[in-house]
Parts: C-alpha cells; sequence; structure tokens
C-alpha cells in the first residue's frame, strides 16, 4: 500500500443548511461556511487525489454538495463507531487519520465517529485535529475560543492526538502536541 493510502481524512457533520446551526445561529453558520469553503474543501480534494481514505460522519443532515461522499468513500451514520464500519483491512493498514468538520465540542470529541472514541478503538493510529477545519460553538456560558481550547485540553487528557493548522502544502506534516 502507497504512504498515501495509509492516511484517512475523518469529515465529520458539515452541512447544509437543513443544520441546526443555520437556524439557531446564521453568524455561526456562516463562519462555518467560510471554514469549509476555504480549508476543508481543498483539504478533502487533496485528499482524494492522493488516494487517501475518505469517511463521512454525519447525523443525518444533507451534507453540503462540495463535501459529500463520493463512490468508492465510507459513510457513517453519527451514532455509529468508526472501527464498526470500514473495512478490518483498511483500518489496520492506517496510519494517520485527519479529522474535520464541526463543532468541536460536541461532534468531534462526542460523537461515535469523534476523536476520543476513535482512538480507543485504533490506538497504534496517529490521529490529528486540523485546528483550521473545525470551530467550536459557544455554549455553557463560554465563548467559542473558550469552548475550543477546553474540548481540546480534555481530547488530550484522555487520548493521545496531535494537531495541525494545514496540510496542504506537505501531507507529511510535522504536528504539534
Amino acid at each position: 500500500m502507497r504512504e498515501e493510502q495509509n492516511k484517512a481524512l475523518v469529515l465529520i457533520d458539515i452541512w447544509d443548511k437543513s443544520g441546526l446551526s443555520y437556524k439557531k445561529d446564521p453568524a455561526w453558520w456562516a463562519e462555518s461556511m467560510e471554514i469549509t469553503y476555504n480549508k476543508i474543501v481543498p483539504v478533502l480534494e487533496k485528499a482524494r487525489q492522493e488516494g487517501w481514505a475518505i469517511i463521512h460522519c454525519h447525523s443525518g443532515y444533507n451534507p453540503l454538495p462540495e463535501v459529500a461522499p463520493i463512490t468508492g468513500e465510507f459513510e457513517i451514520p453519527y451514532d455509529a463507531p468508526i472501527h464498526l464500519h470500514c473495512p478490518k483491512t483498511l483500518l489496520s493498514e492506517l496510519s494517520t487519520m485527519y479529522f474535520v468538520g464541526f463543532t468541536l465540542n460536541i461532534c468531534l470529541s462526542r460523537n461515535q465517529c469523534g476523536i476520543k472514541q476513535t482512538s480507543a478503538f485504533m490506538p497504534g493510529t496517529k490521529l490529528i485535529l486540523l485546528k483550521d477545519c473545525t470551530k467550536a460553538s459557544a455554549a455553557e456560558g463560554r465563548s467559542e475560543d473558550e469552548n475550543f481550547e477546553i474540548t481540546l485540553a480534555q481530547i488530550k487528557n484522555v487520548c493521545k492526538i496531535s494537531t495541525s493548522t494545514s496540510i496542504l502544502e506537505n501531507t507529511n506534516v510535522v504536528s504539534s502536541e
């Protein structure tokens, strides 16, 4: 297997306007769309060009057409772990999984396809959160930035994860802990 195929991109909850965030907070949704079009779409295009495994996890809302699954990519329901819905041969060969999507303090950290749950079942795989390809939501009296940092610290407390801000120039990125 080529080195590029040892990588996977995991996209979590990148919705069109059917998602709850659009209805509750149009400004938050608009910023998320800016991240999606300026950061996530180029990362997805690069991953597809290089032959990475692409895993889409969603909670039932419609994905944006620009990030919708295509033939050969995996779709996993929100409440289902990655290790039960992707071929074991693929998962056993993965060296690195990059996570993108919304929101860090909810979907990326708590759902069954999320970072913490994936870490528990794939201990030998390097997990990298692309920090510029996600954001947190304001909740519990805290700002988005506060929730981002708190959630990231909580994730790092329970699993080994690296972070990076871009993979577009060099897919062999050296990630910071």
